[in-house]
């Protein structure tokens, strides 16, 4: 294929892949995906404070402040920034593909099928910070492949502050690069400088790759191996995965696995060896470990994505000594179930919380406050970000540390009338309870922990509701709160 026949091509696909995105964010009024609001209240509190809710330097908030200055809409602004990714992501993987020797039409069929895929989206829309590190990722291994230190350095210093995983990946693939190219100075040098800065950094910067960081691995692991696409679709309740998303997922995890074993024969046989593609086949594979916990709050759920995210690249990786015509048949194929699977997944929208339900609960409560605001209100995931967007009072779904004040702190219950947790407790319902829209209530803590303590095991399942999940019951893991005298601790 001409040279720039292929980059036009590779340009237009990567441009229609941030239309895509930004055309299916808005389609919403509000921002999408469950994290979505706890940046857009970080992002606030910074822009109208001058800090932050929580002490959290991630690359996000640096990529909203210029398209908030020329949009003035903080939700506008986060939907560009993301579609803005999608471009950087899917211009990176065509590119790295390409580099890896994958040829033309291979190398644009993994762009377009990351383009289109539902996994890629779903973690674009529910995990912007894994979305970007991701980007960022693929732009500094093309760097280190190319041994250009203009692309990885800087690539590799955002990805620092994008997420901790790109960190931590493309901080291995320098060490490796580094042993692999001993005789090159200028890359030794550069990188033992890049080690330096962030290790530096890492101990005065909050939210970015540390020493703790082994902490959030602690209930990362399981006993018991099981099929990590499965998990995924079990966690998302089923009914939320259609057919053509089951499909994508299976197949990206056996391409994974397909990927390791191939680049690993590779490596023996061939001649000059593979290591790059083998260290990102392997890595990739690894990510998606069989033993992860796949909850809503496990990193091994995040890792898992990302890892079957990057099958289009491990599939550009395998083909990438394919015949012209097995190419074109590949390519044509990878194409055309890409485009099956996005025709018939529905919108990101319908993974979203009700955030016009939230955004109707968070107005009302502020109307019951007046100017007695909280230092703390706790609700369920969604809800609390929203409220704290909205109210610019911070907001967590946890349980509150018993250092803090419970007459400062107030409740947002679910599935609770402000009703039942007076008649539980009569007069020690002090002050009372308030309704708001929905079955919720707008409790004080400690009244609150007295109603969760004496509700009755009845027919109507009162203490059930009470200590559901839609009611934050469990305290703050200790790494997400390095110091919990505060209600100001780090995500």
């Amino acid at each position: 294929m001409n040279p720039r026949l292929f980059a036009g091509c590779a340009a237009a696909a990567a441009l229609l892949a941030g239309a895509r995105l930004l055309w299916a964010t808005l389609q919403s009024p509000f921002a999408n995906g469950w994290d979505s609001y706890y940046f857009l209240a970080q992002f606030r509190g910074l822009w109208e404070t001058g800090r932050f809710h929580t002490p959290d330097a991630n690359l996000l908030y640096a990529l909203l402040a210029p398209v908030y200055i020329v949009t003035g809409d903080a939700v506008l602004a986060y939907k560009l920034v993301l579609a803005a990714s999608a471009v950087g992501l899917i211009a990176g993987i065509i590119t790295l593909a390409r580099r890896l020797d994958a040829g033309p039409i291979i190398a644009l069929a993994a762009g377009i099928w990351a383009a289109l895929s539902p996994t890629l989206t779903f973690l674009a829309f529910q995990f912007p910070r894994q979305w970007i590190g991701f980007a960022l990722l693929v732009w500094c291994l093309y760097g280190l492949h190319h041994g250009d230190w203009r692309i990885w350095a800087p690539t590799l210093i955002a990805a620092f502050f994008a997420h901790r995983l790109a960190a931590a990946v493309g901080l291995a693939a320098l060490a490796t690069a580094g042993v692999a190219r001993f005789r090159d100075r200028r890359t030794i040098w550069l990188g033992l400088a890049a080690l330096a800065l962030l290790a530096v950094a890492s101990t005065v910067i909050p939210g970015v790759l540390n020493v703790r960081d082994w902490e959030r691995l602690a209930d990362t692991f399981q006993a018991t191996p099981q099929w990590p696409p499965a998990a995924i679709i079990a966690w998302l309740r089923g009914d939320l995965v259609p057919e053509a998303w089951a499909v994508e997922l299976h197949a990206a995890y056996l391409i994974l696995a397909v990927g390791a074993g191939a680049t690993t024969v590779r490596l023996v046989r061939v001649r000059p060896r593979p290591w790059f593609a083998w260290g990102i086949s392997v890595a990739a594979f690894a990510a998606a470990c069989p033993f992860f916990v796949v909850d809503g709050e496990s990193a091994g759920y995040r890792l898992i994505l990302v890892a079957l995210g990057a099958s289009p690249l491990i599939a550009a990786i395998l083909l990438g000594n394919a015949s012209p015509p097995t190419a074109a048949t590949a390519g044509g194929a990878l194409i055309a179930g890409s485009l099956s699977c996005a025709a018939l997944v529905p919108p990101p929208t319908a993974y979203d919380p009700p955030y016009a339900r939230y955004a109707a609960i968070a107005d009302a409560a502020v109307a019951l406050w007046d100017s007695d605001a909280p230092e703390l209100i706790i609700a369920h995931k969604g809800l609390a970000e929203l409220t704290t967007f909205r109210t610019g009072i911070p907001a967590m779904s946890w349980e509150p540390e018993p250092t803090l004040d419970p007459t400062r702190t107030w409740r947002i219950a679910s599935d609770i009338d402000a009703w039942e947790i007076t008649d539980v407790l009569g007069d020690r319902a002090d002050p009372q309870p308030k309704r708001l829209p929905g079955v919720h209530a707008w409790v004080r803590e400690d009244v609150w922990r007295a109603f969760r303590n004496a509700a009755p095991d009845d027919p109507n399942q009162l203490r059930t509701r009470a200590w559901s999940a839609a009611n934050p019951s469990r305290p703050r893991p200790a790494f997400l709160c390095p110091d919990r005298s505060e209600i100001r601790c780090a995500r």
